[in-house]
């Protein structure tokens, strides 16, 4: 008997596969027609960081990610996502691909890409205990939503410090309450991130 919600004979998809981050990057500043040296200016970072980062010969934090997709004009989703709007209302797990972060000890999945006439994206973050996703706190424009799916994580600012359990959430500024993310715990923790329009 074919258990329910599978057709007889299906098999179960593979795993979401790795996304390699230094091709998707290129190809985001290519598309914004910006140079190496051009990006450094606009993040700060140098021109050889974002060369290495390209060539897949480091492994930047989720924070850094972020201050690079905020300079290409776009939430840290969208360096990840496909170009286009997505011709399906459910996508699979097989189908979004998991970006990994050594430097940060975590994964991202994109569940929702931003689009032009729908400004939303959802990214599910999981952080190993450790884990965090930059060295220090740095603003991005717009909204934010987080809801804690498992485990624990702290949510440092500027001033304030928020710890947030399985079940917690919090909406906030992003312009003016500049973030990290941190695993204090000893359990993985999931955090998934609903970036908001200013």
């Amino acid at each position: 008997m074919a258990r329910a919600g599978r057709s007889p004979g299906r098999k179960e998809p593979a795993e979401s596969p790795i996304v390699e981050i230094g091709p998707k990057l290129k190809e985001a500043r290519k598309r914004e027609g910006l140079s190496l040296r051009v990006l450094a200016a606009r993040t700060g970072f140098s021109a050889s960081f974002l060369s290495q980062v390209e060539l897949g010969q480091v492994s930047p934090s989720l924070g850094s990610l972020e201050k690079i997709a905020a300079a290409l004009g776009m939430p840290l989703a969208g360096l990840f996502a496909n170009a286009a709007a997505p011709s399906a209302a459910v996508v699979h797990r097989h189908a979004s691909g998991v970006v990994r972060s050594d430097w940060s000890r975590a994964t991202l999945r994109v569940l929702l890409s931003a689009w032009p006439g729908q400004p939303v994206s959802a990214i599910l973050v999981a952080l190993e205990p450790g884990g965090q996703s930059g060295k220090s706190p740095h603003a991005r424009p717009g909204r934010a939503f987080a809801f804690c799916v498992s485990g624990s994580a702290v949510l440092e600012t500027a001033d304030e410090t928020f710890e947030l359990s399985r079940g917690d959430s919090i909406c906030y500024e992003t312009a003016g309450l500049a973030s990290i993310w941190r695993n204090t715990g000893t359990r993985a923790a999931e955090i998934l991130i609903v970036s908001l329009p200013a």
